[in-house]
């Protein structure tokens, strides 16, 4: 069988956090999904900050086989108060681009992402004949989006890691942080904006 994986990395990274206390290894996860099927493409899409420096972390996943898309994040000025924000726009249009596009070169598309924006992608994919796998944080996962597929997998706790050195300092109470630093980002993990788990709608 034939299949793609596309990767929502900040879902992942978010909910990875909450449900292990750990952080995402992209080469054990890329593996796991495919397992012994012919893997035609695997894509990561990133949302990076303007400050961020994430070329530790890409050059990573590109080293472990993944090709990365990378959507910069937008800064909104506060014309009031002249306070800036930042907003995260989650690649929801580029992966059902992309999804739509590989359908007819794969015979699956494992979407790797709870997010239940993706249910009518799942739909449409499956009556085109092309089955949709999700691979998810089973009680992060959109309900809707795991009945929609043509198979739920959760993520096994085995696909993450946590920060040995960290947790040795901190006498074995470190949970990992949703900003880091580039330094820690290289070769494990994204530097992920400071804010909370839910997107911004925009």
């Amino acid at each position: 069988m034939r299949i793609a994986i596309l990767a929502d990395v900040h879902n992942l990274f978010c909910s990875a956090k909450q449900c292990f206390q750990a952080k995402i290894d992209y080469t054990k996860l890329r593996e796991g999904v495919a397992g012994s099927r012919q893997l035609v493409r695997s894509i990561a899409y990133l949302t990076s900050r303007p400050e961020s420096a994430q070329n530790g972390f890409i050059g990573a996943l590109i080293r472990g086989g993944w090709e990365t898309k990378v959507k910069e994040a937008k800064i909104h000025l506060d014309h009031g108060t002249g306070l800036k924000s930042i907003i995260n726009h989650p690649p929801t249009v580029e992966i059902t681009m992309d999804a739509m596009l590989l359908r007819q070169k794969v015979d699956c598309i494992c979407l790797v992402t709870g997010d239940g924006t993706y249910t009518p992608l799942v739909s449409f994919l499956k009556q085109t004949g092309c089955h949709v796998e999700i691979f998810g944080f089973e009680r992060l996962t959109s309900v809707d989006l795991q009945k929609a597929a043509t198979a739920f997998v959760p993520i096994k706790q085995e696909w993450s890691f946590r920060d040995i050195k960290k947790e040795e300092t901190s006498g074995g109470n470190y949970n990992p942080t949703i900003e880091e630093t580039a330094e820690e980002c290289d070769e494990k993990q994204p530097v992920v904006p400071n804010q909370p788990v839910a997107r911004i709608a925009v």
